[in-house]
C-alpha cells in the first residue's frame, strides 16, 4: 500500500465472522483483453480452480455486488460483519461494491495492492487506483496491503504446539 494513503477506520479481523470478496476476477481485464487495466494480473490472476467447493458464488448485474445482488443478505445468512475486498476495477466495481457494503453496516477492509484500475480520462491507471483507495480509506473501508492483512490473519492462528 501506498505510504501516503491513511485509513481513517481500522477493522479486527475475527475467525468465523470475516470473508474474502473477491470482485469481478474475470479474463475480461488484463493483457490482450476487452478492457485495458495495466496490473490485473498482479492483482488477480483468473485461473480455472479461482472459486473451490463451499465458496459462495454471486452474480451481480451492475457494477455493484450490494446493488445487484442479494450479497448483503447472503453474507449476513453466513455470520459476517466483516468484508475483505480485492478485485478490479478499483474506482468502479470494487468502489461501489464497498460504498454499498459500508453503508449497509458491514466492516469492510480493501487490500490496496490486491486491485488494479483502467486509466480514467485524464487519470492514470495508477493515479485513478490511488484516488479510489484514499477515497475508501477516508470514510467507507480500512485499507491494507496483502501482507499486512495476512499477517493479522496468522496472528489468529493457535501456536502449534
Amino acid at each position: 500500500m501506498s505510504k501516503e494513503i491513511v485509513s481513517n477506520v481500522s477493522y479486527p479481523v475475527a475467525a468465523g465472522t470475516t470473508v474474502l470478496l473477491s470482485i469481478d476476477c474475470q479474463f475480461g481485464f488484463g493483457a490482450a483483453s476487452w478492457e485495458q487495466v495495466p496490473h490485473a494480473d498482479a492483482a488477480a490472476e483468473p485461473y480455472p480452480d479461482l472459486i473451490a467447493d463451499g465458496d459462495l458464488v454471486v452474480y451481480k448485474t451492475t457494477f455493484s455486488a450490494v446493488l445487484s445482488s442479494d450479497l448483503p443478505a447472503q453474507l449476513r445468512a453466513r455470520g459476517a460483519d466483516t468484508v475483505v475486498v480485492g478485485g478490479l476495477t478499483t474506482p468502479i466495481c470494487v468502489q461501489t461494491t464497498v460504498d454499498g457494503l459500508s453503508m449497509t453496516g458491514f466492516k469492510v477492509i480493501v487490500l490496496a495492492d490486491a486491485c488494479a484500475s483502467q486509466a480514467i480520462g485524464a487519470l492514470s491507471a495508477e493515479q485513478a487506483h490511488t484516488a479510489a483507495i484514499q477515497r475508501m480509506a477516508y470514510l467507507f473501508a480500512a485499507v491494507e496491503d496483502t501482507d499486512a492483512f495476512v499477517g493479522k490473519v496468522r496472528a489468529l492462528e493457535p501456536a502449534a504446539g
